[in-house]
């Protein structure tokens, strides 16, 4: 498993493009699951997904900050689209 990050602000001005870019172009049908997506694909720990709502409630600034807290540039790269 891979150690599961919580930070607070962006790492750099790279990362916070790359977050911009999803708050802005990604489509919910993608974004609202995207955390699990994130979860399975680089074997984050469950515990990563506890803060959040449930899919049917979660919103799109939800899953905004929960990228920004719990995954790093290097992380959204790995993770993709």
């Amino acid at each position: 498993m891979v150690c599961f990050i919580r930070r607070q602000t962006f790492e750099s001005d790279e990362h916070r493009n790359l977050v911009h870019q999803y708050q802005e172009d990604y489509d919910d049908e993608y974004l609202i699951p995207y955390p699990e997506f994130c979860q399975k694909k680089l074997e984050l720990s469950e515990e990563c997904l506890e803060s959040l709502s449930c899919q049917d409630e979660r919103t799109r600034s939800e899953v905004i900050n929960w990228i920004i807290n719990n995954l790093s540039y290097e992380q959204l790269l790995d993770a993709g689209w």
